[in-house]
């Protein structure tokens, strides 16, 4: 009698889970950033408290939507890696597109102006 072949340990290896979504990580970093600085914009957080909350929208903000840029990109999530990456650059580079860029720039210049160009009040 013949014995029949083991099969290979790979055989029975159990598959990996699949990873978590990362989306929401990044969208509560965006979240919280732009509720924080809001806040510092609106008048409900002293204009000192900048210095504190600059580096939370860099940080937070900006390095944490970088890395679930790459997730989602893991994940094979196009439109995610995208937004989270092009968001993370815009809020690391402090372009006034992002509000942490939008904070250092009024710490540099001042609040921006808004004339009221609808009502011809310029």
């Amino acid at each position: 009698m013949a014995s029949a072949a083991k099969p290979a340990l790979a055989d029975h290896a159990s598959p990996l889970p699949k990873p978590a979504n990362p989306a929401p990580l990044g969208l509560a970093a965006f979240g919280v950033t732009t509720v924080v600085l809001s806040a510092i914009n609106s008048g409900l957080l002293p204009p000192e408290a900048t210095a504190a909350v600059v580096p939370l929208a860099f940080g937070f903000g900006g390095l944490t939507q970088l890395i679930v840029g790459v997730l989602e990109f893991k994940n094979g999530n196009t439109f995610g890696t995208v937004c989270f990456l092009r968001r993370s650059i815009q809020c690391g580079s402090g372009t006034r597109g992002c509000a942490a860029g939008q904070a250092v720039h009024e710490m540099k210049v001042g609040p921006a102006r808004r004339p009221m160009r609808a009502s011809g009040l310029d």
